[in-house]
């Protein structure tokens, strides 16, 4: 199994928006990487799960949308910036290994 770990997008700041979408550079960001992705025909994850967070989904939704509007998209805990990555570790144990995967999350989780 790969597993792609891939940090949200450029996203406003909490005074633009408290929910901190996307911000036109990211959605436009967020574009030309699912173009790129799409274009080396390696990136191939089985499913995208994503944190709850606003900012998150909209990158995995770019990210899709770029790639296979099929592919299976997922909003899932243990993804936020404050949790412990040993959960996500714990529930990747039950991932199975032949399927790729990629996080789309927060810093500093995914660094952790």
């Amino acid at each position: 199994m790969l597993l792609y770990l891939i940090r949200h997008a450029h996203a406003v700041t909490t005074e633009v928006n408290p929910q901190r979408p996307l911000s036109d550079r990211g959605r436009a960001a967020t574009t030309r990487l699912g173009a790129f992705l799409r274009g080396t025909g390696g990136f191939t994850p089985a499913q995208v799960w994503h944190s709850p967070l606003e900012r998150a989904r909209q990158t995995a939704e770019g990210l899709i949308a770029a790639l296979d509007p099929d592919l299976m998209q997922v909003e899932t805990d243990d993804l936020l910036p404050q949790d412990d990555p040993g959960h996500m570790a714990t529930r990747l144990g039950f991932y199975p290994t032949t399927h790729d995967l990629a996080l789309v999350g927060h810093e500093p989780h995914l660094a952790a």
